[in-house]
């Protein structure tokens, strides 16, 4: 079968490749307008800095997962200083970027918020104290994985995965000031663990060798996946995914009382009582949807890669395998992040040079028995590219965790939407002059009927 004949019959134009976040399933179950205002409408949260102290501390996080590991399984358990010592290292390179990028910000409050952020990751190192002192250490750590289900058309990114020979724990940070979980946390949380039930062959509400762990700088938390918290996740995704297609449907609502609180308050009361001319609505409508449905085509391959072989893959040009990594260098500076890594193509490798340099790629370790989605895996782009090596720089998630494992390279598109939906946000809530400038800077069509 010719490879225009694979791409249409498993990836028909006609089909449907949004994906729901855990991130925003998280919002959606208490709040359909919570996940609209951002995903769809392209609104902004609004925000008084109180976020970037957790912020801060889970970037560490993100990286000093790694010591875990080989920190619980050392002959004397460590204590909490053991633990903050073991990521000092981390939290110097995250500490020196902040200061990098928020040189605009007066330093007091830099350094206050370097300060919270420190001291949130002290109480969060006492709460992994007690957790080594009573729990037996897992075989495996993984930290910052990707998991995309196409089944039910669900993405999430876990904190991180304790593997044990008999069960997987299901592990979330929650950086915040006080220490509590939310329905918000628990939601995400539960969804996250859908996805690693997927990840080890299960059926995703089945939880009985799942264990979920919420770690906030004050105590443990375990979240029950419970029949009624599936039930309202499950429907608070199909009602996503349904928007996402353009289907007309009323949200969900919360209480007053959690609105106080919400980051998108001035958004949501001007679409509530959107009063702007109908034409000029409908044409900013048209318009989110043809971005959005931009957005749709960069999943594309994901959905590929589920329902075709490797060989397939390797056809279509969508992937490279037969790798194993020769070298990982780590980032140089704090204010350059991105690992590089090094490739080389195994002496019986026969389909050299289908991607190319530039090319935006998914960096899948190839686990027995797990799912190629649900397999640990980067995101980069490669530099260069000879019959030998494919040397590409990673930009997101943690290449030490793809050692010992073949690799895999899957094309992936960049999503770029989101700036395109926050500037029709911007036009459609900011009326006269700044609107028609705005027009004519978004497109031809939103220009002529400005003007």
């Amino acid at each position: 079968m010719s490879a225009k004949r694979i791409m249409q019959q498993e990836a028909p134009r006609n089909g449907s490749y949004h994906l729901a976040l855990s991130s925003d399933i998280g919002h959606a179950v208490t709040c359909g307008l919570k996940f609209k205002l951002p995903r769809i409408m392209g609104a902004i949260p609004e925000g008084n800095g109180s976020f970037i102290p957790g912020f801060i501390a889970h970037n560490v996080l993100e990286s000093a997962t790694e010591t875990l590991g080989q920190l619980w399984r050392s002959s004397s358990m460590p204590n909490t200083q053991e633990i903050m010592d073991a990521w000092t290292p981390y939290m110097q390179q995250v500490f020196a970027d902040v200061r990098e990028k928020q040189q605009g910000d007066p330093e007091r409050n830099i350094e206050r918020h370097i300060s919270q952020a420190q001291t949130r990751l002290q109480g969060i190192a006492g709460v992994l104290h007690d957790k080594m002192s009573q729990d037996p250490a897992p075989n495996r750590i993984v930290s910052e994985i990707t998991i995309t289900n196409p089944v039910t058309r669900h993405e999430g990114r876990i904190d991180a995965i304790f593997e044990y020979p008999e069960f997987a724990e299901t592990v979330e940070w929650k950086t915040y000031a006080d220490g509590g979980v939310s329905a918000y946390d628990r939601n995400q949380t539960i969804s996250n663990g859908m996805l690693v039930n997927y990840r080890y062959g299960r059926a995703e509400d089945d939880f009985t060798g799942n264990i979920l762990t919420v770690i906030t700088p004050t105590k443990a938390h375990n979240p029950r996946a419970t029949t009624l918290a599936l039930d309202a996740i499950k429907e608070a995704r199909t009602y996503m995914l349904q928007v996402l297609n353009g289907e007309r449907l009323r949200a969900k609502l919360p209480h007053r009382f959690v609105c106080e609180s919400c980051s998108y308050q001035s958004a949501c009361r001007f679409y509530m009582g959107d009063r702007v001319d109908s034409d000029l609505k409908r044409t900013l409508w048209r318009r989110r949807f043809r971005v959005l449905k931009k957005r749709e085509r960069t999943h594309v391959n994901k959905f590929l890669a589920q329902r075709l072989s490797q060989e397939q893959l390797t056809e279509l040009r969508l992937a490279e395998s037969g790798y194993r990594i020769e070298e990982t260098i780590p980032a140089l500076s704090s204010t350059n992040r991105m690992h590089t890594l090094t490739l080389v193509k195994q002496n019986n490798y026969q389909n050299a040079d289908l991607l190319y340099t530039g090319d935006s790629v998914r960096i899948i370790a190839l686990e027995p028995s797990i799912p190629l989605l649900a397999c640990v895996s980067c995101l980069g782009s490669i530099r260069e590219s000879n019959e030998c090596r494919t040397t590409t720089d990673v930009y997101s998630g943690n290449p030490n965790q793809l050692r010992g494992f073949q690799i895999l390279l899957l094309r992936t598109e960049v999503d770029l939407t989101r700036r395109e939906l926050e500037g029709l946000d911007f036009v459609h809530r900011n009326p006269g002059r700044v609107q028609n400038i705005a027009y004519g800077l978004l497109g031809e069509d939103l220009y002529e009927f400005a003007t």
